[in-house]
């Protein structure tokens, strides 16, 4: 008898109760999987223009920059004018760094590149980073006059590659551009609207 009773099929019960906890540890490592899935997805850096200074227009010194610089009569058309700004780059993901290959900073005004600068290749951690840049500005490629009348506007365009340091690892190299507005004042400083 003993052998037929060993032979039976198990009660139902305990089968219920490991198809209730299978799927209880299949839930919760889908929605821990989403949950680690939305962490490890990379943010873009954001980079802004925090503060800018012509230090000609601050001076006031117009020479002979009230024409138009840009005219083939103009005997001017060798000066350069330094432009110093101050770059925040803005790390937003919270458990990775940023290794960029370095940021390459060209300033435009009415559609023409006036000059640029490149940042030099760095790692940055979570966080906000700020670097100081200057740029010997062609005044062949911008009208100085209209800075001295009153607001002028000059484009910024940042461009560089990136890649994400996650968990130890590197991913492949991304390009970015970006582009941003400032607005110059009278006296040379950025206008902030």
């Amino acid at each position: 008898m003993e052998d037929i009773e060993s032979l039976s099929p198990r009660p139902k019960g305990r089968t219920k109760s490991c198809c209730v906890a299978f799927l209880i540890v299949l839930f919760v490592s889908v929605i821990l999987g989403v949950l680690a899935w939305t962490v490890v997805i990379p943010k873009n850096p954001t980079y802004k223009i925090v503060d800018l200074h012509i230090p000609i227009v601050a001076n006031g010194n117009h020479g002979d920059n009230n024409q138009n610089t840009t005219s083939p009569n103009n005997t001017n058309q060798n000066q350069n004018t330094t432009i110093i700004f101050r770059l925040q780059v803005t790390n937003r993901n919270y458990l990775y760094g940023i290794y960029y290959d370095g940021i390459n900073v060209s300033l435009y005004h009415a559609n023409h590149n006036i000059g640029g600068t490149t940042i030099r290749a760095f790692v940055q951690d979570p966080g906000t980073h700020q670097f100081l840049g200057t740029v010997s500005a062609d005044e062949r490629n911008f009208v100085l006059s209209e800075f001295f009348k009153g607001a002028a506007e000059l484009r910024v365009v940042f461009g560089t590659r990136i890649r994400y340091r996650i968990l130890g690892f590197k991913t492949e190299p991304r390009g970015m551009q970006l582009h941003d507005r400032v607005l110059i004042g009278k006296d040379g400083t950025y206008f902030r609207s």
